[in-house]
């Protein structure tokens, strides 16, 4: 029996409608299409073998024979190819074919299993909900800074009403000293501390430990002591506290977390965990940082997904690690954050074991 393919043209259609992407799946194997609201092409993705540094001759042969391209990394075996996504059946058919032969004669899955489609399209009503994630999280941080704008007055209430009453009635007529004004301030500054963000992005050492995850799980335990400088937006996402104007392409500002910390939890995909920078003096100085504990440039490579070509550094303190960073306008294009095409300078760092 032939799998069921109308399944898969509905998804496609919809897809190249409103943007997104889905995850085209049978066993252990699996298909990403992407594509962006306002575009005329729909871009697919193979993973052949994540668990392997380079699939085997005879397969990258077969993936070529379809026109399929490698996306220039080196230490992954992904393959892409681009499709108009014009609503002609034709160009859409075409796909649906290509994905049907991957499976049928590449993979070699008896066509017994049909295929699953996990949907992740941007939807009117999914980009809704991202909209209230995202106003749900510009309160979260307005809220922290009126408690914290709350606690100074009070603890501004409390000096005055020491000078003032406690010192300086009629009953008291000692005034305050100047030695015991700035006694007060100096532990009203320390309270205060305790409540602002500490720092804007992971250090050397946290990113190196993070690199020994291998699942989602692993880096919410890890991440779950950083609440006083990150927000955890939602699984695999956190966010740094302070925000900043960043200036897009256009010369407009946009009001962004400082950084984020993203992490790949979806099926059938290889580990992904980028912490991505939106300034460049934090990104000069977290690399110089990497570069204090011996990490030396090694190499080059091109990312596919962001269009951009990434710097490798390794250290002999740290060996068994590798630190990627790549300078980019479209790090991780279809989640939370970056959900609509990004136009304004991002820093991303990886750190894995080799």
């Amino acid at each position: 029996m032939k799998r069921n393919t109308n399944g898969i043209f509905e998804k496609l259609t919809a897809l190249a409608k409103h943007g997104g992407y889905i995850i085209i799946s049978v066993d252990d194997y699996s298909v990403q299409c992407f594509a962006e609201k306002g575009k005329t092409q729909l871009d697919v993705e193979v993973i052949p073998d994540y668990h392997l540094s380079s699939p085997p001759e005879s397969e990258a042969g077969e993936f070529t024979r379809l026109r399929f391209k490698r996306d220039g990394d080196l230490t992954e075996s992904n393959y892409y190819k681009t499709y108009n996504s014009s609503f002609v059946n034709h160009n859409i058919q075409t796909l649906i074919s290509d994905v049907q032969e991957i499976f049928d004669n590449i993979y070699e899955i008896s066509d017994e299993k049909d295929f699953e489609i996990i949907d992740y399209i941007d939807y009117p009503e999914v980009i809704k909900q991202k909209e209230e994630n995202e106003r749900r999280l510009r309160r979260s941080s307005r809220n922290s800074f009126l408690w914290a704008g709350l606690f100074v007055l009070f603890i501004a209430g409390g000096v005055y009403y020491y000078i003032y009453y406690a010192s300086g009635s009629p009953n008291n007529q000692q005034a305050v000293s100047m030695d015991e004004l700035e006694a007060l301030q100096s532990e009203d500054a320390e309270l205060l501390e305790e409540y602002a963000p500490a720092r804007d992005v992971l250090n050397p050492k946290e990113l190196i430990d993070l690199a020994g995850c291998a699942s989602v799980e692993c880096v919410q335990l890890y991440m779950k002591d950083k609440t006083r400088d990150f927000i955890y937006a939602k699984k695999g996402e956190y966010a740094a506290k302070r925000r900043t104007a960043v200036p897009d392409t256009s010369g407009h500002e946009l009001i962004i977390p400082v950084s984020t910390y993203y992490v790949e939890i979806y099926p059938q995909t290889s580990w992904k965990a980028v912490h991505t920078i939106h300034s460049k003096t934090l990104s000069d100085s977290l690399l110089k940082e990497f570069e204090h504990i011996g990490f030396q440039f090694a190499g080059k490579r091109y990312y596919a997904d962001v269009q951009a070509e990434g710097y490798r550094y390794v250290s002999e303190k740290y060996p068994g690690i590798s630190l990627y960073v790549t300078a980019t306008f479209n790090p991780w294009g279809l989640r939370g954050l970056y959900v609509n095409k990004v136009n304004w300078p991002c820093y991303m760092f990886e750190v894995y074991r080799d």
